[in-house]
């Protein structure tokens, strides 16, 4: 599903004659962004080089900066076991083009959600996506043109993440389009891996797989793991060949669709540092939002999934991804013993392009005579589970509406975590994360870690309050009490509030204030690790605040409002 402003009746540059294509090369390295005397952002549209643009100038010879967006300060720590923003903020950037021929609306190029997390001793790498690597330019006649959408960004730390280096994922040889579900994980060796989805061809993608041999500076170009129709929601794991303990493999996991059949689940290997990968294999027949984990005791392969918006379920391979079989969690009340009834949490919202669950904040604003709420600060969930394992141990996460009924608006949201002391074998039964009060309603898009050292079971996730603000918390359940309870730790410093990515325009439709499609917010996952009695979490915040220019056309207009960002925090609960 394409999801930014460019296939809204846009052009990619690459379909306009007479406009250059940047030269990507096979490297892309973190750096710096070139700043004017005044510190602000400067960007050459898709790599090109030529004289700087001036504010709100438009030039044709030379691919064009709007007026370019003062953006918040990145926030650093204090101290050791503060939040710390991790994409840099002076690569986010938006377009004014009110003066052209065209008249479009102001094209912000500044979200950063869906953040995965891998840690090898004191680097910490971040992938995520982020629209502030989608560059525009007007063409000859005035039209608005893509130049570049590398929407898969990165973040590197070599200081435990007090600081960090951030720059874009390649895209596949000749294409000049990333497109988001990225996830990121380490070998032994201390090489990171990112999968993500890539344009690989005219009207098609597929799951692309760089490495980084540096702690996540710089990523090769990447190899296309897999390539066939209606793939979506990928993700990535490593970890021991169970048939050869000294050797790593890379997994792979996506959904692949299709109007005719129910999505299946799929999977591709790589036994040569994800050089090449093997032919697409599936793994159920009906599955989605997958997340792969690898136990680095034994090899085990475990992959949770979802069946869309009605139940989760977890299966295993000890043959490295050739053969799966299901794990029963044994939930009472279940009609199947494989699944967990879960039904995606989330109101039913109207996003102009279709109705969604959404969490939401502010009025509605529906059109009269519609019968689907519309809020303008809309935040379309996600309802991706995560599974955790070493050795015996076994941790597996979701989360789900407290009704039966999917988009039901008096729904709660929670998130519920089992615990399995026999890889797999039988489980608890499932045990809520948090308390449950009025105070806070909503509870989302968890992640599961366990740490191997502690052997406690960490659970991450995103609170709405009743007040409408956000926050990420930590449960903590430790082995000593048999985890029957939970410690709670407030991950996120600051509170914040979900943005208007869902505008009402006077054509009846919606859009998003930034370049992403409506609804799309905070995306749909985020990540936990752990290692060394520490839990260490990336998560998407919109604490951080933007401002639009003046323009008549906007219907947010010097309106100031909050704008997604990535932030990680390493604790020790």
């Amino acid at each position: 599903m394409q999801l930014y402003r460019a296939m809204r009746g846009l052009v990619p540059v690459s379909l306009v004659a007479g406009v250059a294509l940047a030269c990507f090369a096979s490297r892309i390295i973190s750096r710096q962004p070139d700043e004017d005397e005044a510190g602000r952002r400067i960007r050459y549209s898709g790599g090109l080089l030529g004289r700087r643009a001036a504010p709100g100038e438009l030039a044709l010879t030379h691919l064009p900066v709007g007026r370019v967006m003062p953006f918040s300060p990145k926030r650093r720590p204090d101290r050791a076991g503060e939040d710390v923003q991790v994409n840099d903020p002076r690569l986010d950037h938006f377009y004014d083009f009110s003066a052209s021929a065209s008249g479009q609306l102001p094209f912000f190029c500044a979200i950063q959600s869906e953040a995965s997390l891998a840690v090898s001793g004191p680097r910490v790498v971040v992938t995520y996506n982020s629209t502030a690597g989608v560059t525009y330019a007007l063409d000859a006649t005035g039209k608005v043109v893509t130049t570049a959408a590398l929407i898969v960004g990165f973040s590197a730390s070599a200081d435990g993440g007090r600081t960090f280096r951030s720059g874009f994922l390649p895209p596949l040889p000749g294409q000049i389009e990333t497109y988001f579900d990225n996830a990121v994980d380490v070998d032994r060796d201390g090489r990171f891996y990112a999968g993500y989805l890539a344009v690989s061809g005219p009207s098609s993608w597929g799951v692309a797989v760089s490495r980084s041999d540096d702690g996540g500076l710089t990523w090769s170009t990447p190899v296309l793991a897999a390539s066939e129709g209606g793939i979506d929601k990928c993700w990535l794991a490593v970890g021991p060949d169970p048939a050869y303990p000294g050797q790593d493999v890379v997994y792979v996991t996506w959904t692949k669709t299709s109007s005719r059949t129910s999505p299946e689940l799929r999977i591709a290997r790589s036994v040569d540092g994800g050089a090449t990968f093997s032919s697409p294999r599936g793994v159920l027949s009906s599955g989605t939002w997958s997340t792969p984990y690898v136990d680095r005791l034994t090899g085990r392969l475990y992959v949770a999934y979802g069946i869309p918006y009605s139940h989760v379920g977890l299966v295993a391979s000890d043959d490295g991804g050739t053969t799966f079989t299901p794990l029963s969690p044994g939930v009472a009340n279940a009609p199947n013993p494989a699944l967990v009834p879960a039904v995606s949490p989330g109101h039913a919202g109207d996003c102009g392009w279709g109705t969604l669950g959404v969490l939401h904040a502010g009025l509605d604003v529906r059109p009269q005579g519609s019968s689907t709420p519309r809020w303008t600060r809309s935040w379309w969930i996600g309802s991706q589970p995560f599974v955790a394992a070493h050795g015996d141990l076994v941790a597996f996460a979701w989360s789900a509406s407290s009704s039966s009924e999917y988009e039901d608006p008096a729904s709660r949201s929670r998130v519920f975590v089992i615990v399995s002391r026999d890889r797999g074998l039988t489980f608890s039964q499932p045990r809520l994360v948090h308390d449950e009060s009025a105070a806070d309603p909503q509870h989302v898009e968890p992640s599961v870690a366990i740490d191997p050292d502690t052997r406690d079971v960490h659970v991450s996730y995103v609170v709405q309050h009743a007040d409408e603000t956000l926050d990420t918390e930590l449960a903590t359940f430790r082995e000593s009490d048999g985890y029957a309870s939970f410690r709670t730790t407030r991950l996120s410093s600051v509170s914040s509030t979900i943005p208007p990515t869902n505008v009402s325009l006077p054509s009846g439709t919606t859009e998003s204030y930034d370049v992403v499609g409506a609804c799309y917010s905070l995306g749909h996952y985020m990540h936990l690790r752990a290692a060394d009695g520490l839990a260490y979490a990336a998560w998407n915040d919109a604490r951080n605040t933007v401002t639009h220019p003046v323009n008549p056309k906007d219907p947010l207009s010097g309106q100031t409002h909050s704008q997604p960002d990535v932030f990680f925090r390493a604790v020790r609960p």
